[in-house]
């Protein structure tokens, strides 16, 4: 009798899974958990399970609330500490003593304060392109025909060049281009004005300016 009745004690004392579901969903109400937690905690007469579960858990917000005071009351005195450095006897903020101090609070940040994290993207403005100035063409050298005297008719000889024609050549060295037959004329290897090739040598009539 006695081995059963401690049998049904053991078994009063284990806590079912509704029993857990209920003990968590009244400790999670703001004001009613945190009093249960001192009614299940410090009573005689509740299950075992939930009396340590209740104990420890006062032990965790015990401790919570000690470090959110002391986080408190550290926040509060750098705050009075940066208003009293930063105000000046007048009653205005000393802005150059205010951000120096918070400078030196976030002087371990990677970046500058003020700055924002994110890159500045700076729009560049790219060259204006400069025209490449086209050589300018060397001017055909003309080339300077040599008198030959000792004929009764004087004449100039001169090379054909690329280029050359009859009437340039004409109005090269004369007063226009009305001397190209004359120039056939005196030459017996020209056929017509057309005829003439680069290398060769024709000769140029000199006319008297009389």
């Amino acid at each position: 009798m006695i081995e059963e009745k401690n049998k049904i004690e053991k078994q009063n004392d284990v806590m079912s899974m509704w029993d857990w579901f209920i003990t968590i969903v009244i400790l999670a109400i703001p004001i009613v958990g945190f009093v249960m937690l001192f009614v299940w905690g410090f009573g005689n007469q509740d299950k075992p399970g939930r009396v340590n579960y209740c104990k420890v858990m006062l032990i965790f917000k015990s401790i919570s609330i000690i470090i959110a005071v002391i986080i408190i009351i550290t926040s509060t005195s750098i705050i009075l500490r940066v208003f009293n450095d930063g105000f000046s006897d007048s009653g205005e903020l000393d802005r150059g003593v205010f951000f120096s101090f918070v400078n030196d609070i976030f002087s371990d940040r990677e970046e500058p304060l003020g700055m924002s994290p994110y890159p500045t993207i700076v729009a560049t403005q790219s060259p204006t392109p400069i025209p490449t100035p086209r050589p300018t063409p060397e001017p055909t050298p003309i080339q300077t025909p040599m008198i030959t005297e000792g004929s009764s008719e004087p004449y100039m000889e001169y090379t054909i060049r690329a280029g050359d024609t009859l009437s340039k050549i004409s109005a090269t060295f004369y007063d226009g281009e009305n001397h190209v037959a004359e120039i056939v004329a005196y030459n017996d290897s020209l056929v017509d004005a057309t005829s003439i090739k680069v290398g060769q040598v024709i000769k140029l009539p000199i006319f008297n300016s009389n």
